[in-house]
């Protein structure tokens, strides 16, 4: 088991070629075994899942249901499932990132006609979250957003650039980051 359970890791990794070393024996045979059923590394997975699952119902503990008033777009409901299910097992930064493109694709949903052209144009249709929250704060009143919608999608945005450039991140800043994310959905998605 610990056998597969390296070999699932090293799927995960960027290996060096040619290295020199001749691959383990124990990799070839778990290879040969696994090359018609995959017994060893459904196991390691297996093993591996299990391992998440009281970290997970812990982490659901810390989140409440994202009740909103107008619909969504499918995307964005996609963009928050994948959001809450990387913090529920334990992957931070991508929860971040994730929390930044729901938040993008929710603003886009919402913006009023004429801003939105504006923005397709200055933007060439490629606006980050951080270029359509330029917008918002320059037109609040024209967006008609709740006015601490701002300081929560910019904490968004922040945590998600630090994920992106600076590293990981820990499980507190993951939270919070899905937290800010998910109340600025039940301010922006207000009818």
């Amino acid at each position: 088991m610990q056998h597969a359970r390296q070999r699932l890791t090293s799927l995960t990794r960027l290996q060096q070629a040619g290295g020199g070393a001749a691959t383990p024996a124990w990799q070839e045979i778990q290879r040969a075994l696994d090359a018609q059923q995959n017994d060893l590394l459904r196991a390691a997975f297996a093993q591996e899942l299990l391992e998440l699952v009281e970290p997970a119902v812990v982490r659901a503990t810390h989140l409440r249901e994202c009740v909103v008033e107008a619909p969504s777009s499918e995307e964005a409901d996609r963009y928050l499932d994948e959001a809450t299910r990387c913090y529920f097992f334990g992957l931070f930064t991508a929860c971040a990132v994730m929390c930044r493109s729901v938040l993008e694709e929710a603003i886009k949903q919402r913006l009023p006609a004429g801003l939105n052209r504006l923005v397709q144009t200055r933007y060439r249709n490629t606006a980050t979250l951080g270029n359509l929250l330029h917008e918002v704060n320059n037109n609040l009143r024209m967006t008609g957003f709740d006015a601490d919608f701002p300081r929560l999608a910019n904490a968004v945005n922040d945590s998600g650039k630090k994920a992106v450039h600076q590293g990981l991140l820990s499980e507190d800043e993951a939270r919070s980051c899905l937290q800010d994310a998910r109340e600025a959905l039940e301010l922006l998605l207000r009818k």
